[in-house]
C-alpha cells in the first residue's frame, strides 16, 4: 500500500512533465518525444497527469489517433481498478466469513474458551 501511495503521484508528475517537455520541444521545433513514450507513461499509471498536462498546455488535443489510444488506455485502467476493487471485496468477504465460521465452530466445540484460558495464563 505504501508503494502505491508514492508510485501514483510520482508517475503522474513524470507523465505531466513529459507532456510539458514535448510541448516545449514542439514550440522550439526540435526533436520530440515519441507518442509511444507519451502513451507508455499513461499506461503505467500516469493517465491523470498526462490528461491534465494535455488540457493545460493544449498539447496533443487535436490529434485524434493519439486521443483514441489515450482514451482506450484510460478506459482499460478504469476497468482494471473496478475489477480489482470488486475482487478485493469478494476476497475480504471470503476471509471474514471463514474467520467468523472458524470462530463459531471453535465456540460451539467449546475449544475457544479453553484456548482463551490458556492464553491468559
Amino acid at each position: 500500500m505504501s508503494f502505491l501511495f508514492w508510485y501514483f503521484p510520482l508517475i503522474n508528475l513524470v507523465a505531466f512533465s513529459i507532456i510539458e517537455v514535448d510541448k516545449q520541444l514542439a514550440i522550439q521545433q526540435k526533436r520530440r518525444i515519441s507518442e509511444r513514450n507519451l502513451l507508455f507513461s499513461s499506461a503505467i499509471g500516469g493517465t491523470i497527469g498526462s490528461g491534465l498536462a494535455m488540457l493545460i498546455f493544449r498539447h496533443k488535443t487535436s490529434k485524434i489517433s493519439f486521443l483514441r489510444k489515450f482514451f482506450i488506455i484510460g478506459i482499460l485502467q478504469v476497468f482494471l481498478v473496478y475489477f480489482y476493487v470488486i475482487k478485493s471485496k469478494k476476497l475480504l468477504l471470503l476471509i471474514t466469513s471463514k474467520v467468523a465460521s472458524g470462530y463459531a465452530f471453535a465456540k460451539a466445540a467449546g475449544t475457544f474458551d479453553f484456548l482463551v484460558s490458556l492464553h491468559l495464563k
